[in-house]
């Protein structure tokens, strides 16, 4: 019932897409309006979906606030509440969720701002902060200042994963740290470089921060099967598009794997979908059209469909992106934010969040 569809073709472009928004079983809703950006998602014990998203302020804002909301299905959306909101701009989120229902949060606490309100980069005044909720977010922890040299200041990013060793990873990234082991000496040209730093006491403390990659940001990761650990992470050199790495060492070294997307598509998720099939979803913002789009390995991380790319959300114009997903039943549930177009699309009042439901059959048998 679903060859048909899933064989429709964007001849348009130099990597074939197959259209997954008209699948039967395709579904989108709004999570929240006025607010949304930024969102990271993960699974409540229950299975419940929770997310954690911007409001308070637009891309840039000294109001921004971090805000929760939770679902059973990915459609309704409710129980809203506020994670954290201080004088500061509060903003880009690194979040997970312990067996146990412990929420972890990470941000960027960033007070570098003006008397006006105006951002001056000069300021330097950011903080990574690290706290947690045992009450599914009505209350939280102290902040606990994650002091790790230079990284210090540096920016989470994305869901905050367990090991199978009870341990956890979680992505920061900014500029060159010297404090970090066995970094090498900066080069010339690179901005940022992609950290993970790691808990042994379910995210009370954070340390023993390793290099990911330089030259890069925004970075997912999600461990295999096997223990091996992968990376999906934003290229700030060359068109910033997506390269995918890999640990077999918990996240200790890394390796590269493979150039996994075009320029302008990125931020990632990686999401297991079961029996060695593994996808990685990004905003695609390439085009005057911006969709989800998402790229399949069928060997556990090993190889990947880098020539064939999926359209998992109906396309849209503005500032936009920033997916993250998480499987609920037979469906892949995939959030992201959109922010207008022209003057409006740094205006957070006029932000969403949206969520979409897809098949996950679809997903696996799309371009077979």
């Amino acid at each position: 019932m679903l060859a048909p569809l899933i064989s429709l073709i964007l001849i348009t472009q130099a990597t074939p897409v197959a259209d997954l928004t008209q699948v039967s079983g395709f579904k989108s809703t709004t999570v929240v309006d006025g607010q949304g950006y930024f969102p990271v998602m993960d699974k409540m014990p229950d299975g419940r979906a929770v997310v954690v998203l911007r409001g308070g302020g637009g891309h840039l804002g000294i109001g921004g606030r971090l805000d929760l909301l939770f679902s059973h299905d990915g459609l309704l959306w409710h129980s809203k509440r506020t994670a954290v909101d201080t004088s500061a701009d509060d903003r880009n989120p690194s979040f997970g969720v312990t067996p146990d229902g412990r929420l972890l949060l990470g941000i960027h606490h960033q007070a570098g701002y003006n008397g006006h309100g105006i951002y001056d980069t000069g300021f330097g005044l950011a903080r990574d902060l690290q706290f947690y909720s045992d009450d599914e977010g009505l209350t939280w922890s102290k902040f606990n200042h994650l002091s790790l040299g230079e990284v210090g200041t540096h920016s989470p990013f994305g869901r905050i994963i367990r090991l199978k060793d009870g341990s956890y990873l979680q992505n920061v990234y900014g500029p060159h740290a010297p404090a970090v082991p066995g970094i090498p000496e900066p080069t010339k040209g690179v901005r940022d470089y992609a950290y993970a730093v790691r808990s042994t006491d379910e995210g009370v403390t954070w340390g023993d921060p390793v290099l990911i990659a330089a030259g890069h940001n925004e970075t997912t990761l999600m461990e295999l099967e096997d223990g091996a650990v992968l990376a999906a992470a934003r290229d700030d050199l060359n068109g910033a598009h997506l390269d995918i790495l890999r640990s077999d060492d918990r996240g200790s070294t890394w390796t590269h794997v493979v150039k996994a997307t075009s320029k302008s598509q990125h931020p990632a998720d990686l999401i297991d979908l079961g029996d060695g099939n593994i996808l990685l979803i990004c905003g695609n913002r390439s085009q005057k059209e911006k969709d989800i789009r998402g790229i399949l390995s069928r060997d556990g991380g090993q190889t990947w469909e880098t020539d064939k790319q999926l359209r998992l959300t109906v396309p849209v114009s503005g500032d936009f992106g920033y997916p993250s997903a998480v499987v609920m039943d037979d469906n892949l549930l995939i959030v992201h934010y959109w922010a207008g177009a022209g003057s409006s699309t740094y205006d957070g009042t006029k932000a969403k969040c949206f969520a979409t439901l897809v098949p996950i059959q679809a997903i696996l048998e799309a371009g077979q």
